[in-house]
């Protein structure tokens, strides 16, 4: 069976395993299109914006609104895959897949619809291309170390014997008692392998290639990628999701030996999905600041990046999700701005699928035109 097939296959069930214990969708109302209104449109920028037709209950600015849970049985379809010879222009299905994603204690009403979309948004994707060559990391969006600091206190005081009911039962506290708790576990921007806390995997996720990223050679692709996505929450609300973006493309991380070393390669499409309900204020540091290292790992060429975004919306949205509205341009909108290539949608959709649907129809069209370096 051809590498493509047995991948679709294995994202197909990695759908059905994350939705096997969630309640069926409760959402309704058509999905547009529409441009970024005021500040983007001043840099002369075109940010795409997904948005709902029907609004749901208003929040305070950094929670979350309830969340209805996306079914697998809308799996996109792409029709006949693409032929890109194209005489060395295309990136041909070679893409390294970067996932922002934020694990504050705000976040838990998300990741439902998480779980759905996203092996969904990677079915879609693979279906474009014959020759499917990927590297997916997770990052988590704050600099918190590893696990839970309540957790790894009791875990510590009483020999590993567990931190119910302060954290989840399965809560690993072996990894002290054993000694698992590497370097790059603790290291702000490092790819996630050992996802700790409420609703997280909550165990050490095996990777074939020896990395802290999954490739599509791994020999359990599906079970890999539900491991590390499966951050789950944490009682934290120091979320920097931009800000996180200096930490992970910094030389040392990305050079040999460097936690994420590998990772980036010259000839791949870069694609970065960050997934916050933070507004990004109060953060140090500039956007600008905060994607040098970004375009910098890909020579300069700022047309080698898709940036995708799930965010707070109440700068944006006539009609925000999250709450608000209320003036002003967050530092999480204005990243936005900064990359020729991105797609926005509110965090608090009920369902991301329309979002991702769009993400990877972008992918594609940069795709196209994508000169390796």
């Amino acid at each position: 069976m051809p590498r493509r097939t047995v991948l679709l296959a294995a994202l197909t069930m990695s759908a059905c395993s994350a939705n096997s214990t969630e309640s069926e969708a409760a959402t309704s109302g058509i999905t547009t299109i529409v441009d970024a209104s005021g500040d983007a449109e001043s840099t002369g920028l075109s940010v795409n914006t997904v948005t709902s037709a029907t609004p749901s209950p208003t929040t305070s600015t950094n929670s979350s609104t309830s969340v209805a849970t996306a079914t697998t049985d809308d799996v996109f379809t792409t029709g006949t895959p693409p032929d890109f010879d194209t005489g060395g222009v295309g990136c041909g299905g070679k893409i390294d897949l970067l996932f922002v994603i934020d694990r504050g204690a705000t976040m838990w009403n998300q990741q439902p619809a998480l779980a759905a979309s996203l092996p969904k948004f990677l079915q879609t994707i693979e279906a474009m291309f014959d020759d499917f060559d990927l590297h997916i990391m997770v990052v988590h969006a704050d600099p918190l170390p590893w696990g839970m600091q309540e957790c790894d206190e009791i875990c510590a005081d009483n020999e590993g014997q567990g931190c119910a009911p302060d954290g989840p039962a399965d809560y690993p506290c072996w990894a002290f008692t054993d000694d698992e708790i590497g370097e790059c576990d603790s290291t702000f921007g490092a790819g996630v392998t050992f996802p700790a806390g409420f609703g997280a995997s909550n165990e050490r996720c095996e990777l074939t290639g020896g990395g802290r990223y999954i490739t599509d050679q791994d020999s359990d692709l599906a079970s890999a990628f539900t491991c590390i996505t499966s951050v789950g929450t944490v009682n934290t609300f120091k979320a920097v999701a931009g800000y996180a973006l200096q930490y992970i493309f910094a030389a040392e991380q990305l050079e040999p030996g460097g936690c994420n070393a590998g990772f980036v390669r010259d000839d791949a499409l870069l694609v970065i999905v960050a997934i916050t309900d933070s507004d990004g204020w109060g953060t140090p540091g500039t956007p600008e600041e905060w994607t040098a290292p970004v375009f910098a790992a890909k020579g300069g060429d700022e047309n080698a990046v898709v940036y995708l975004g799930l965010t707070p919306d109440q700068a944006w949205a006539d009609e925000p999700l999250c709450g608000g509205p209320y003036d002003g341009f967050p530092p999480h909108d204005e990243l936005f701005t900064l990359f020729p290539n991105a797609v926005r949608a509110s965090v608090c959709e009920a369902d991301f699928s329309p979002f991702f649907d769009e993400a990877a129809a972008l992918v594609e069209t940069v795709c196209e035109t994508f000169i390796p370096q």
